[in-house]
């Protein structure tokens, strides 16, 4: 889907459901903001979390963040979902619930900027190759969550040490920049049809790369560690920010 939209912000990975989600005052006031400013919002993807759901967490927020949603959407927000790895089997449930409008990608045209707004987890060769082993390292990650949030920063190291084994990339390449290889060799693929700024999100490692050609990489990163950050498109002009509620 292409649409024309000057003034939007994107999100990714809130991991709403899961243990590790615990500020669900400040997603409430960032979308107060957003609709102050009459600004189109873009999750892009793993919104709610499938795979690592504490059902009580999930029914203590409900309530609260579906009402924010609720009256977001009333006072004209628009507010687009782009499913993601650990919500995919909700597409159908999310597009019936009435709020968001749901894609498996978004493509946005802002001034003279094209925008491709993608979750990428299809770039993640071990979640593509081994499904299987994926989602048992995810669950696995989330019961280890609930002991102590230290095993999820363990959890980030093994999947960046389990990116330099499958793409077969020197540990120093991985440390060069904020985001692995394997997702910024996606988006240069990506680049060649024709875009300037490609935005993914899961890998919750949030930056910003300016490359040739006056283009842009950008991951929002995640909503559950201290810092929340979220991607500003202006008129073509894209920033990366840190969310502080007033």
């Amino acid at each position: 889907m292409i649409t024309h939209n000057e003034r939007f912000c994107v999100i990714s990975d809130l991991h709403f459901g899961s243990p590790l989600f615990r500020k669900s005052d400040r997603f409430i006031s960032f979308l107060k903001y957003i609709s102050g400013q009459k600004m189109t919002l873009c999750i892009n993807g793993d919104g709610i979390d499938l795979l690592q759901l504490s059902f009580s967490r999930f029914m203590l927020d409900m309530p609260d963040l579906s009402k924010a949603l609720r009256d977001a959407v009333s006072q004209g927000t628009r507010i687009y979902y782009i499913v993601g790895n650990h919500d995919i089997y909700m597409e159908e449930f999310l597009e019936d619930w009435g709020i968001l409008k749901v894609y498996p990608y978004l493509d946005f045209i802002s001034g003279e900027k094209r925008i491709h707004i993608e979750h990428a987890h299809l770039y993640d060769r071990l979640f593509l190759y081994n499904p299987d082993l994926y989602i048992k390292l995810v669950r696995l990650a989330g019961y280890l969550v609930k002991i102590s949030p230290v095993f999820n920063t363990l959890y980030d190291k093994f999947i960046a040490m389990m990116c330099y084994i499958s793409c077969k990339i020197r540990l120093t390449e991985v440390a060069k920049s904020f985001e692995h290889p394997q997702f910024l060799k996606a988006a240069m693929e990506v680049f060649k049809r024709g875009y300037d700024v490609v935005i993914f999100g899961h890998t919750h490692r949030p930056g910003i790369i300016k490359l040739p050609h006056q283009r842009l990489y950008v991951n929002p990163g995640c909503w559950y560690k201290d810092i929340a950050y979220y991607v500003e498109i202006d008129r073509g002009k894209v920033e990366l920010k840190e969310w502080q509620a007033a």
